[in-house]
């Protein structure tokens, strides 16, 4: 009797769905394996997913949350450019990576002209720098919407598509903040790096949020989501190039609304001076780019708070939930390490690899929480990759400030956090590679190209 490939195709992909429904059941929060605080689920030795990880990601189903006005608006544009520029030989992790790679340009030509979030003596932002980080935020937000599209359109999607998206979202965000500050020029301060890491902690915890939930959320309602900021911010830098940002954006807020609300801003100078006038007169003369810092500060704070929210909802029990929330704890300590922790003088001085390092270190982590999601695996509370952060964050805290003869010249500061900054590279790449090739195999799939299906036979 001839073998029937295609019958036992079926047969192994039955017993594999009834494999990952088992490893499923056996988890007491419904989605994710047994909470931990340190450990996490064991491997064998060079890889980073088990095997009934592994056949779970097989059979994940991604889980998008409420889509936008614009979402819906813009939905035809992005299939439009899908069917019209991308050859059907074109694998959607390719695609991923151009938006990534224009990202990437982006960053480092605006750290070139922005060594540490400050222009050079003498030296202004060229408006061709700024029109293109507006044209490189399009064309990576453009490109990610349309990376989806292309793997429906070539029948080639599968798990390690959102893995490789939103790995290279992480990355997104740095590249984004960089560009802002370009418009904003805050320079090297706290400002910058807590709308940083207050962005990537949201990151972080949308997809924790989705760890526990199984949605994904990226929007708030039908009027304000993912697709607003990120075209939000490519106009806004787009309109910059026109303009001088230096001096707009350095003008208080006062002197901003003044054209606009004269005759409502005059009248309060001339009250007698109270609790009230006192703190309004403070809030208009408080610089425009400062004003915005802290709004999205305030937005990213409230989008943290939203998912905590709704993962307590989901969860329900109490204990469950406190246990949920310790995840939290390493992204939020890696934010106090660098917003609180290290000295005025470090951030002054080396601002920018401070910002790569603690950034590489947020997605890094974020990177390992939306592949264990999918894994429906464990997730240390306590992440062992944070340590080497904190402790080098603690050691630039000690020397400068608590050292009775300080050895940490100013050479010194910035070769310690360059290698902080390597280490973070090498481990990411090495991680994502082990998963990435743990995934294609159990796939049968290849990483930037499609594999050609094999013709079936009886």
């Amino acid at each position: 009797m001839p073998h029937n490939e295609e019958a036992d195709e079926v047969k192994d992909s039955i017993r594999l769905e009834d494999d990952a429904k088992d490893v499923t059941h056996k988890n007491p929060f419904g989605r994710t394996s047994v909470p931990t605080w340190f450990w996490e689920d064991p491997t064998r030795s060079g890889n980073v997913l088990t095997q009934d990880g592994i056949t779970q990601i097989a059979y994940h189903k991604y889980k998008a949350g409420d889509y936008t006005h614009l979402d819906n608006f813009l939905n035809p544009f992005w299939t439009y450019c899908t069917e019209k520029f991308l050859p059907m030989s074109m694998a959607p992790n390719m695609v991923t990576t151009l938006g990534g790679s224009a990202c990437l340009i982006a960053y480092l030509t605006t750290w070139y002209y922005l060594p540490n979030f400050e222009v050079r003596e003498g030296e202004t932002v060229p408006a061709w720098l700024l029109l293109g980080n507006a044209f490189a935020v399009f064309l990576y937000y453009t490109l990610d919407c349309m990376d989806g599209k292309q793997a429906r359109r070539t029948g080639t999607s599968s798990p390690l598509g959102q893995l490789f998206d939103h790995g290279i979202d992480c990355f997104g965000n740095l590249s984004q903040m960089s560009v802002a500050e370009s418009i904003l020029l805050h320079g090297p301060s706290r400002h910058y790096l807590t709308a940083q890491l207050g962005l990537q902690t949201a990151f972080f915890g949308a997809q924790w949020e989705e760890y526990y939930t199984g949605t994904l959320p990226h929007s708030y309602g039908k009027y304000f989501g993912v697709t607003e900021v990120n075209y939000g911010l490519a106009l806004v830098t787009l309109i910059s190039s026109l303009l001088d940002n230096q001096f707009i954006y350095s003008q208080t807020l006062q002197e901003t609304l003044y054209p606009i609300l004269p005759i409502a801003l005059l009248p309060v100078n001339k009250l007698e001076p109270d609790t009230f006038v006192t703190i309004f007169n403070s809030i208009l003369t408080t610089p425009l780019k400062t004003v915005i810092a802290n709004l999205w500060i305030a937005s990213t704070t409230s989008i943290i708070f939203g998912s905590i929210h709704r993962v307590a909802k989901h969860i329900g029990e109490v204990g469950h939930f406190l246990m949920a929330l310790s995840k939290l704890v390493s992204p939020m300590l890696v934010a106090y390490m660098a917003l609180v922790v290290l000295p005025e003088e470090a951030i002054l001085q080396e601002s920018r690899y401070i910002s790569i390092a603690s950034g590489l270190c947020l997605c890094l982590i974020t990177i390992k929480v939306i592949v264990l999601s999918m894994a429906r695996m464990a997730y240390a509370s306590i992440q062992k990759d944070i340590i080497p952060a904190v402790a080098v964050f603690g050691f630039i805290a000690y020397e400068l400030e608590h050292a009775e003869r300080r050895r940490l010249t100013p050479l010194g500061l910035t070769f310690v956090l360059q290698v902080l900054c390597v280490w973070y590279l090498v481990r990411i790449f090495y991680w994502v590679s082990i998963a990435s090739g743990q995934l294609c195999e159990r796939l049968d799939v290849y990483l930037f190209t499609i594999k050609k299906k094999k013709k079936k036979s009886n």
